[in-house]
């Protein structure tokens, strides 16, 4: 028998989406990302501290997206488990709970790539770091995405307990 999830690997869908856009625009008015913007975003898809520091030194907005989806750098760092990014990201003002278009927070996006790598320890902790830090700095850990789906569910979803175990700590529901 073949179990077909609701839902996509983020951490994948995001890095898939994002390659293959070279030249986005922007959710707010509709125009190309400057270069500027492109590699702020471009260094958070990829884990780049460095870069992005660099890139919010120079003045870029902490919020901006790549496109109508309403993907952002928090979003993608949280996505690929990079809390050390996550950390920058948040002490630069990043909204905690900014939403995609389909209603996913960064902390959802966390969630639901830790419960796509269920059952490797050394992929999850990673997670777990970052969901820790973002409901430390106020994430709605109970936030629903636009199917109605919480954290809760989303980590029931996947079997892992662990990871509800973790969820329950954060005080999720």
């Amino acid at each position: 028998m073949i179990t077909i999830r609701r839902r996509s690997t983020w951490a994948l869908t995001i890095s898939m989406v994002l390659a293959a856009v070279a030249v986005t625009t922007l959710a707010a008015a509709g125009q190309e990302a400057t270069e500027e913007e492109q590699a702020f975003l471009d260094a958070a898809m990829d884990g780049d501290v460095q870069g992005v520091r660099e890139s919010l030194d120079s003045g870029i907005d902490v919020n901006v997206t790549y496109d109508d989806e309403g993907v952002s750098a928090l979003m993608q760092a949280a996505a690929g488990s990079h809390a050390e990014l996550v950390k920058v990201l948040l002490e630069a003002g990043a909204e905690v709970d900014a939403r995609t278009s389909d209603g996913m927070t960064a902390f959802l996006i966390a969630v639901d790539a830790c419960g796509s790598n269920h059952g490797d320890l050394e992929i999850e902790e990673p997670y777990w770091k970052v969901m820790r830090l973002l409901a430390g700095a106020g994430a709605d850990v109970n936030a629903k995405d636009g199917d109605g789906q919480n954290a809760m569910a989303i980590a029931t979803s996947y079997g892992d307990e662990r990871l509800v175990k973790v969820l329950a700590e954060l005080g999720a529901r």
